[in-house]
């Protein structure tokens, strides 16, 4: 599981601040990938999948164009980028979390602990928005029609969520589980999934396995205690996570800062090809865990071969950026270094290592190297409403362009015809 990890979140790199050391990170979130992954996916593809990622992992040489100090191989990044005066910056102080941010982080984590309790009492009755399971045999005239029943195997709804035909979910409202009943719907016309049904009168009889409900744990002390051990207490877990989007925000905005107020003069070719690579390497591991080709991906996500290169050849004028600023400073990197920016142990390293390479992993955690040391130089300002929130949406445009949207590559829907 490892490994998967660390090849999932290389996703998260270049969305956080496109900053490959997050692709490391432990305290980076694949949540939203993983979410999507589960929809469209039973256990045993999943686990074939993660076999599959693997391998291509294995397969690909993350370190091709990178030398051993993580620098791009053969190319002096100060002759192509012109740097700011990075001695002294100002940011907007709208990078310090907010309380709203920070409970935001910790709901998602609770949210990982949540239970689900089955609940089977008959005076319990259904409500609009309860997840129920159910099985349920379709029939037309008195005649069961292919595609139209669980085959005892339940199926579980959420009431005004899952997508079903019209007037099928809510006649489900008010029963209680153990309950045994017909429903009455009329399939729409045309109706794509089947067309012979177009227009029908169905009736479905209806079994009530069970209400699903949720039980998220309270955070406290307690919880802390027996699911997340390593911090003292609920309070020494909200610092770390502020801490931790305090650190996000700032390199976020940095990262933005300083690369605007560089001039990138020109990018070498064989500096794109190398980011080209590997950006088409991850996001075509991605879409083979949505179970679509590269090309039907990118294309879900608004690019196409020439944006999808200009969006390359952006990062890499960007990280040229930050070597630019190593070049300046003769900042080098070692094992110990990469270690201490990626918050590693030895065996960490080893594994990332065993993986990307010595030369990308030393890539990765130079640019979290770099925006450390600059974050030195930072003061955070005050600045008006309106010029405030233009700086920090700009600082955050990256993150948000890189999000893939489970609706933009959402895939098959349930095969059932009842939906």
């Amino acid at each position: 599981m490892r490994r998967r990890f660390l090849a999932a979140a290389l996703g998260i790199s270049m969305a956080v601040a496109m900053t490959p050391a997050a692709a490391f990170a432990e305290e980076t979130s694949t949540e939203e990938a993983t979410e999507v992954v589960s929809e469209v996916a039973s256990e045993d593809e999943t686990g074939a999948e993660e076999e599959s990622s693997e391998a291509e992992t294995e397969a690909f040489d993350y370190s091709e164009g990178y030398d051993e100090k993580g620098f791009f191989e053969g190319v002096k990044a100060l002759d192509y980028v012109t740097l700011l005066d990075y001695s002294h910056m100002e940011l907007s102080d709208e990078i310090i979390p907010s309380d709203e941010a920070v409970q935001s982080q910790i709901d998602k984590t609770l949210s990982s602990y949540t239970k689900t309790n089955q609940i089977t009492d008959e005076n319990r009755l259904i409500e609009d928005g309860d997840t129920v399971n159910i099985d349920y045999v379709g029939s037309v005239d008195g005649v069961e029609f292919e595609g139209g029943s669980t085959d005892g195997k339940g199926a579980t709804v959420t009431i005004g969520v899952t997508s079903f035909i019209d007037g099928f979910l809510d006649q489900l409202i008010g029963h209680a589980p153990g309950e045994n009943f017909d429903i009455n719907v009329t399939f729409p016309d045309p109706y794509t999934n089947n067309t012979d049904l177009s227009g029908k009168d169905a009736v479905f009889n209806i079994t009530i396995n069970y209400i699903e409900e949720k039980i998220t744990p309270e955070f406290d002390d307690d919880f802390i205690a027996e699911n997340l051990p390593d911090y003292e207490s609920a309070e020494a877990y909200r610092q770390s996570v502020y801490d931790n989007l305090y650190k996000q925000n700032m390199y976020n905005a940095l990262f933005q800062y300083v690369v605007e107020n560089s001039e990138i003069k020109d990018v070498p070719e064989e500096v794109v090809d190398t980011v080209y690579n590997e950006r088409y390497q991850y996001y075509t591991s991605i879409a083979s865990m949505y179970g679509v080709g590269i090309d039907a991906f990118l294309s879900a996500n608004g690019l196409d071969e020439d944006s999808f290169r200009d969006m390359c050849k952006t990062y890499a004028g960007n990280y040229l950026v930050l070597q630019a600023v190593m070049e300046t400073e003769g900042w080098e990197m070692t094992a110990d270094i990469a270690k201490e920016s990626l918050n590693f142990t030895d065996e960490d390293y080893e594994k990332a290592v065993g993986v990307y390479g010595e030369p990308y992993v030393m890539f990765a955690a130079s640019t979290d190297y770099v925006l450390g040391k600059l974050s030195e130089n930072v003061t955070l300002v005050e600045m008006e409403e309106e010029s405030s929130e233009e700086v920090f949406e700009e600082a955050s445009s990256e993150v948000s362009s890189e999000e893939v949207s489970s609706e933009e590559v959402s895939t098959e829907e349930a095969s059932s015809e009842a939906e």
